[in-house]
């Protein structure tokens, strides 16, 4: 597939609000005027902005960019643009040829299958660029690897002194949508994912939105409670 064939998607047309589609136009902006019309190949909104299960306060803004050379000078000034803006913004900065390559990180390569099965829309396409077929049984087969990576390093967070609640949620969200993938279930929010985990892999339900839009800095105790009854459920499966 050829990103001539994607139907792009305007930024004031996302269900999110309206600050975030600000913040997402006014970086889109930025980052042409940045890298110029001409190198500047490919901007679309990931995450849960792009599929519209954005949290307000919560969710990060993510983007994967694509131009046509590696400039580390501009390259640099792109993630200082990020720091300039009240929501943060997340960027997956790639090259034409590392776009057309599947030879990509876990996220990225989630956001090329997303892509591709138009999950996900691009926001700005110049020129024509092959987007590699990743397929849903490609993104299980890595799922399956990392796994049980994604579980160690959760449960090294989970056992440190000083918690990093939003590192603890992310963390705990991306394993708990792998999980789900490798049965055959798509996640798009927290609370889907959350909801769907305890009806496939049984235990307790959490209401984690509650947990997140709670003020504290601190998870709860329920919360430790609760991540661990899911590690502990994963590290039986694959025992």
């Amino acid at each position: 597939m050829f990103t001539s064939e994607l139907v792009t998607k305007d930024i004031p047309d996302y269900q999110m609000p309206e600050q975030y589609r600000k913040e997402a136009l006014n970086f889109l902006i930025e980052a042409i005027n940045l890298f110029g019309n001409n190198n500047f190949l490919f901007f679309a909104i990931t995450g849960s902005c792009a599929l519209e299960f954005c949290i307000d306060g919560w969710s990060n803004i993510n983007a994967m960019i694509v131009t046509k050379e590696f400039d580390p000078s501009k390259n640099k000034s792109l993630y200082g643009l990020c720091g300039n803006h009240t929501i943060q913004i997340v960027p997956t900065l790639l090259t034409k040829d590392e776009f057309e390559t599947s030879l990509l990180d876990d996220e990225a390569r989630v956001v090329m299958w997303q892509l591709g099965e138009k999950m996900i829309k691009p926001n700005y396409v110049f020129g024509k660029m092959n987007i590699p077929k990743i397929t849903l049984m490609d993104i299980q087969g890595n799922d399956k690897i990392m796994l049980p990576v994604k579980v160690q390093e959760f449960k090294n967070l989970l056992w440190q002194n000083n918690y990093d609640k939003a590192k603890l949620i992310r963390a705990l969200y991306t394993i708990i949508k792998m999980s789900l993938r490798t049965r055959g279930h798509i996640a798009y929010s927290y609370s889907g994912a959350f909801k769907k985990f305890a009806e496939i892999y049984g235990g307790p339900k959490f209401d984690i939105y509650s947990e997140i839009i709670s003020r504290s800095n601190v998870p709860s105790a329920q919360f430790i409670n609760y991540a661990g009854s899911v590690i502990g459920r994963l590290t039986r499966r694959n025992t």
